[in-house]
């Protein structure tokens, strides 16, 4: 009879440890039902389009904005590159090639010049006689430069054309020719230019040392090809003594512009 008791209380203790089991199963089975794909983003089934719109929203909407930004900003740049900084050059070319298109404009449109030699490469070593830059500002500043310079030396003309570090270096090349140590308009025998220019555009700098009307040619043709320009700096001018003694035919007076600043 206790044998009995005794199986009889194992079983139900049994049972009860059963029946608290499959509860405790049957409550973990309704907390993964509840959210079946927690781990994988429980939203899903409730909104199962909400995730996917959101990401196809960002890039229709947010990096779509981000192109359409990019536009404006790449409309930005094309007003930039159309907005000069008052010195921004379109020239490309060497300073030779340069050279030569405006001497071939000049003679296109009939321009009278004295016979000229062709662009000659300038060295550093005679850079002070040659351009007013000594040789320690002419490694400094200067890529290369290139002179046109008329054949017979009882005409003053010259046509120079420099091109610069940069256009800083090109601004600084324009002051140092055209100061007190710069360009020698006296440098030719028994003759002087009417005028001596200096102009820069971008890292280019241009000095033009001739009749005034060449001298103008020459600035127009400079400025059609750059687009732009720096200030012209005239700083040396001859004094009309009625003589007529521009490009040669005697020693005439002058007025040196700027060079005892």
């Amino acid at each position: 009879m206790k044998t009995r008791s005794i199986i009889s209380i194992v079983l139900v203790i049994a049972l009860t440890l059963m029946l608290a089991a499959c509860g405790i199963a049957n409550a973990s089975g309704n907390d993964v039902n509840e959210n079946p794909d927690n781990n994988l983003g429980g939203n899903t089934d409730n909104n199962p389009d909400s995730n996917i719109n959101e990401n196809g929203n960002e890039p229709d909407g947010g990096n779509g904005s981000d192109s359409e930004n990019g536009s404006e900003n790449g409309n930005g740049s094309e007003g930039g590159s159309n907005i000069s900084n008052g010195n921004q050059s379109n020239l490309a070319d060497s300073p030779d090639d340069i050279l030569n298109q405006i001497l071939d404009a000049l003679n296109n449109e009939g321009i009278n010049m004295p016979m000229a030699l062709p662009p000659q490469y300038i060295e550093g070593d005679i850079s002070q006689n040659a351009i007013g830059l000594s040789e320690a500002d002419y490694i400094r500043l200067v890529v290369s430069a290139y002179s046109s310079q008329a054949a017979i030396g009882t005409f003053a003309h010259q046509i120079i054309l420099i091109q610069a570090k940069d256009a800083a270096a090109a601004a600084e090349i324009k002051n140092l020719v055209s100061g007190k140590n710069g360009y020698d308009a006296t440098k030719w025998i028994c003759v002087m230019p009417q005028s001596v220019v200096a102009v820069d555009s971008g890292e280019y700098v241009m000095i033009v040392a001739s009749r005034n009307e060449v001298v103008d040619a020459v600035l127009a043709a400079f400025i059609t090809a750059a687009g732009t320009t720096g200030d012209v700096v005239k700083f040396f001018e001859f004094v009309d003594d009625g003589s007529g003694n521009g490009l040669g035919g005697g020693m005439a007076p002058m007025l040196p512009i700027g060079k005892d600043d």
